[in-house]
């Protein structure tokens, strides 16, 4: 095998890798971020299913989403908080 055509071979590699691998960050966060929002509705879900025992009930949207699954628990206190609190 030529050396030079090694060598390009392996720049070549390099490249693919290197193109690739900065490709799939931004899908993987993407998909961390879909993954804490559907915790968070879940999460929202089950608050909901006991809280209506006691009359008590929070929507599950986007941004009561994205509290509970990026801050988890202190974020559903906070949300519960400003429900009970602010909101009354």
């Amino acid at each position: 095998m030529d050396p030079v055509l090694f060598v390009a071979l392996g720049g070549f590699l390099v490249f693919l890798v290197l193109m690739i691998g900065g490709a799939i960050r931004p899908v993987r966060w993407a998909g961390k971020a879909a993954v804490r929002l559907f915790t968070g509705a879940l999460g929202l879900f089950f608050l909901n299913l006991f809280g209506s025992l006691i009359d008590f009930q929070l929507p599950i949207n986007i941004v009561t989403s994205a509290a509970v699954g990026f801050l988890g628990l202190p974020g559903m206190l906070l949300l519960i908080a400003i429900d009970t609190v602010v909101l009354v």
